[in-house]
């Protein structure tokens, strides 16, 4: 979708499952416009202004039993929940992060207010690196997510993001995910002079062993690049390649929980590492936990700072790490920018964001260890419980 200042939004999404070994006809692409100022984006004047590509929350699909459907079993991928708006019965929210009030956000100083903005709708469970030609013949399902990818950007670049001056690529969770993996893909994309970064946002995953010592969270992405046939479209990645340490070399900031909900539930308490149960109350609420479990996560949240040396040379990137127990914080007002939104050093996500984009100053903020953050919107959310 792109949006100029007074203008409106085209949705992208598939609306076919991708088919043929032509490039060019790998994705049928269905543009919705919702008229918001009377214009066409297209002709706002901003349209080499800004971009920002917002990848959406999803999740990583390991195994042909799994893909296609949700935690509890039910149908979803491409199909209903992150397929067709007619099947839904409902549109994606979409990001606050270019502050669609226009006026109240110029008045206020906001950065990002008059970008064009995109929603790429998140439907392949592998963050668009999945390429297998091959189609499931019990499922039908197509691993293909990296020809959606590039059949997006060639798309947007027609649309005028060939003529971008500046360029956001970011995304939530597995759209986060995306965000590293593809950054150097969307600078490669967009002009050379133009001003191009990466936001990733509760997409940094680390690779620890869960409660029993199990390497759980391993074991899921590999299932994942082998089902998904994603080795190929891992740019920087090998089979001797430690998790983690694939590099990326466009300008990178990672927005993170240290204590993310996600992980926490997923990979350091997975459901088969607790039988008991013993840990469902820790994991909904961080505040329930018991001492000893809370200082497992406390040696949680020190196993992701030093994972974040994997991100080399730190004075390219930019870092808002909090002690908040969430996913995601980049989606709504309330978290990016509202009056009581998370800080660090009194300085709210949106803020650190746009002054690293704009190099304005260096972002480089790690917040202490809880509970000592009183700014947290500490938050449960069934969508993230998928094993408690």
């Amino acid at each position: 979708m792109v949006v100029g200042e007074g203008g409106g939004d085209v949705r992208l999404e598939r609306e076919e499952e991708i088919g043929g070994g032509d490039e060019k006809a790998a994705i049928a692409l269905r543009q919705r416009h919702v008229e918001e100022g009377g214009r066409r984006p297209e002709r706002q004047p901003s349209v080499a202004l800004g971009w920002l590509s917002f990848v959406g929350v999803g999740r990583g699909d390991r195994v042909k039993q799994v893909c296609g459907k949700d935690e509890r079993g039910n149908k979803e991928s491409s199909t209903v929940q992150l397929g067709r708006e007619e099947e839904t019965g409902r549109q994606a929210e979409f990001v606050n992060i270019t502050y669609v009030e226009s006026g109240v956000a110029k008045a206020a100083g906001a950065d990002f207010y008059n970008w064009n903005r995109v929603k790429i709708r998140y439907c392949d469970g592998s963050s668009f690196t999945g390429d297998v030609e091959k189609v499931d013949p019990v499922t039908n399902l197509h691993y293909r997510g990296a020809r959606v990818w590039r059949a997006v950007m060639e798309d947007l670049l027609v649309q005028g993001m060939s003529e971008a001056e500046n360029a956001l690529l970011s995304g939530c969770s597995a759209g986060g995910l995306a965000s590293i993996l593809h950054c150097d893909s969307f600078r490669n994309f967009l002009p050379e002079s133009a001003k191009v970064k990466c936001l990733s946002d509760a997409g940094y995953f680390i690779n620890v062993k869960d409660i029993t010592g199990t390497e759980h969270i391993k074991t899921f992405y590999n299932d994942v690049v082998t089902t998904h046939g994603s080795a190929k479209n891992l740019a920087h990645c090998s089979s001797t390649t430690e998790p983690g340490l694939a590099r990326v070399d466009t300008q990178l900031f990672i927005l993170n929980a240290a204590y993310d909900t996600w992980q926490i539930r997923n990979i350091l308490v997975y459901g088969n590492a607790d039988p008991q149960g013993t840990w469902k109350a820790c994991k909904l609420d961080i505040n329930q936990c018991s001492p000893a479990q809370l200082e497992i996560i406390q040696g949680y949240r020190m196993d992701f700072l030093n994972a974040l040396n994997g991100l080399g040379n730190l004075s390219s990137r930019g870092l808002f790490i909090n002690s908040c127990f969430v996913h995601c914080q980049s989606e709504i007002q309330e978290t990016w920018f509202a009056a009581d939104s998370p800080m660090l050093n009194k300085t709210r996500i949106a803020t650190a964001v746009a002054d690293w984009f704009y190099d304005r100053r260096p972002i480089i903020k790690i917040d202490c260890p809880y509970p000592c953050d009183s700014t947290c919107h500490n938050n449960v959310s069934p969508d993230e419980v998928s094993e408690a």
